[in-house]
């Protein structure tokens, strides 16, 4: 190895030994949700995306954005009330009746 590759190479050891990647391994990520970026609106906008949307429980009939975090405990309730109002139907205390599908619960406590 020549006087001028083996310098280069000490330089490039000394420059990359100053930095110090152990805090790599602990960083978080922040989230990210499309659903609020304003570069993303223009998508969001499409007529079929909003349909897709809406039936997966993403956005209401409105089009505002169901935060789930926020909405958690009122989901959790309704589900619960589902599963109470099926274990009567099989017992056969209660007629069946028609499933109201979580949306427009939740929609009807927003």
């Amino acid at each position: 190895m020549s006087r001028r590759t083996r310098a280069r190479t000490q330089a490039a050891q000394a420059r990359e030994g100053g930095w110090d990647l152990s805090s790599c391994r602990t960083a978080t990520m922040p989230s990210y949700n499309a659903l609020y970026d304003p570069n993303m609106r223009h998508y969001f906008e499409n007529t079929t995306i909003q349909s897709h949307l809406y039936k997966t429980g993403q956005i209401d009939k409105s089009g505002r954005v169901i935060d789930l975090e926020r909405n958690k405990s009122k989901l959790n309730i309704i589900e619960r009330e589902f599963k109470e109002a099926e274990k009567v139907r099989r017992a056969g205390r209660q007629p069946a009746r028609q499933p109201i599908s979580l949306i427009s619960s939740l929609a009807r406590f927003s």
